[in-house]
Formats: C-alpha cells, structure tokens, sequence
C-alpha cells in the first residue's frame, strides 16, 4: 500500500460516485462510495507524510473513522479545508457502519443532492491530491474534460 495505490483507488471511487449520481436512486449507495473516495484520499494524504499502514489498523489507529482521520490530516499539514459534511457521512460510514450494514427502521441521509454530494467528493479529492502532489483528474473529468 502506498499513497500513490490509495490516491488512485479516491479518484476511481470518486468517479464512480460521479457516473451513478444522475441515474441511481439509492442514496446509501452514493454515500458509500463518497465515503470510501474520502477515506482513501486522507489515508493517501497520510502515507505521504509518514503514517504507516500499521498505524490505519491498529486497534487505537484511524480504521474507518473519517473524523479522526481529518484531525490526523490536519496535524500532518493538511491545508484543503475539511468539508462541512464530514461529521454527518462519518455518523453513518463509520460504527456502526449504518451505510454497510442495513438494519430496518434506519433512515439514512446525504448532504445535498447526489449531483452536489459527488463534486463536492469530486472537489476534496483532487484538492488532495494536489497537495500529495497527483494528477488524476483525468479519471475524475467529465466525458467532454477527458483527454483524448
């Protein structure tokens, strides 16, 4: 594993939450993949600055949680701005896993349409990767953006 395997891992994600955005109805499964892009993004963002992936799995280490993976960010000199839909994707990606794991009677959200939960993943995962010093925006342009 290394930052540049996750990074590539966020942007194809990323642009799978992209192309299912307009024409899925399932919101659990948009958040899902959001969540996951963002996952990997910040853990490529930690590998790049020393962490090791001991560190992502230990029993005291980051696992799934979003939020402490962005504090780690930010200790580590993350200068994207955290997304004010951190916490409530993390309330739902993370323990207990509600977007994995359905259960009835659960209601599940998402910050914003499909379209607008998918670029602003879209956004904080390029930013990302311009600070860990990747370009793939070509796997997260758009059919008209991409390079021939």
């Amino acid at each position: 594993m290394t930052a540049h395997t996750l990074y590539q891992g966020a942007t194809h994600y990323a642009r799978a939450a992209l192309v299912l955005c307009p024409d899925y109805g399932s919101i659990v499964i948009m958040a899902q993949i959001g969540a996951h892009a963002v996952e990997l993004g910040l853990k490529a963002f930690l590998l790049s600055k020393g962490m090791t992936e001991a560190e992502f799995t230990s029993r005291d280490g980051i696992g799934h949680d979003l939020e402490r993976a962005w504090a780690e960010c930010v200790r580590r000199g993350i200068q994207t701005p955290c997304p004010p839909w951190l916490s409530f994707i993390n309330m739902q990606f993370g323990a207990p896993f509600i977007y994995r794991y359905w259960r009835e009677g659960i209601g599940w959200g998402l910050p914003g349409t499909p379209e607008t939960f998918a670029q602003s993943v879209k956004a904080l995962v390029l930013d990302i990767g311009r600070e860990i010093g990747e370009d793939h925006h070509g796997v997260l342009a758009s059919p008209g953006e991409r390079k021939a």
